[in-house]
């Protein structure tokens, strides 16, 4: 009995990759490479500027995320001034919020933060563009906070963060352990 010519084998076509899954690989690539680029920098050793004082700054990537993230936020302000209705009245602002004020915040934070340091005294500005002043005698309290990265600094009458991303924070620590008791390892800095 001859086969129906009509019927073909089944064919199967291979499975479309997951959007999803190419997202969570390169949101992973581009998270690893931030992470290995401020390890660099933080290693990276500074030199003592013309007053004798070493000067950390933070990290260039806090500038580049500012500005992209700024972008993004201003991208969607755009966006719903544009396409203005009643439906997107409430998640629009929101949406746009949630990159806006964290980027400006961002880029603050890269162009104000400063910490300037010397055998005698430690000068830190935050990204409000604070000063705080510390000498290393006064320090009462040193701690190390994993989870933000950072140096948390206490003395009788002020008490800031040092971020570890910054650049030369290696030059800090050295510092830290000359003047203080405190050492990287007690702090369980890594």
């Amino acid at each position: 009995m001859p086969q129906n010519s009509t019927s073909s084998p089944l064919i199967q076509t291979p499975p479309k990759p997951m959007p999803h899954l190419t997202a969570a690989i390169l949101t992973s690539l581009i998270t690893g490479i931030v992470l290995w680029y401020s390890e660099i920098q933080s290693n990276k050793r500074q030199k003592k500027d013309i007053s004798g004082k070493y000067v950390l700054r933070a990290s260039l990537i806090y500038k580049i995320t500012g500005i992209v993230t700024t972008i993004i936020g201003l991208t969607f302000t755009n966006l719903m001034i544009l396409n203005w209705n009643d439906d997107i009245q409430i998640i629009a602002p929101i949406v746009s919020g949630m990159f806006l004020i964290p980027g400006v915040a961002i880029t603050m934070f890269y162009y104000n933060y400063r910490v300037e340091f010397d055998d005698t005294r430690i000068t830190v500005t935050n990204w409000k563009a604070t000063k705080k002043t510390f000498h290393w005698h006064q320090l009462s309290k040193v701690r190390y906070l994993g989870s933000l990265k950072c140096l948390y600094l206490k003395s009788s009458t002020h008490s800031t963060y040092i971020n570890q991303d910054s650049v030369g924070f290696i030059n800090f620590m050295e510092m830290l352990e000359s003047q203080t008791n405190y050492t990287a390892k007690t702090l369980k800095i890594k």
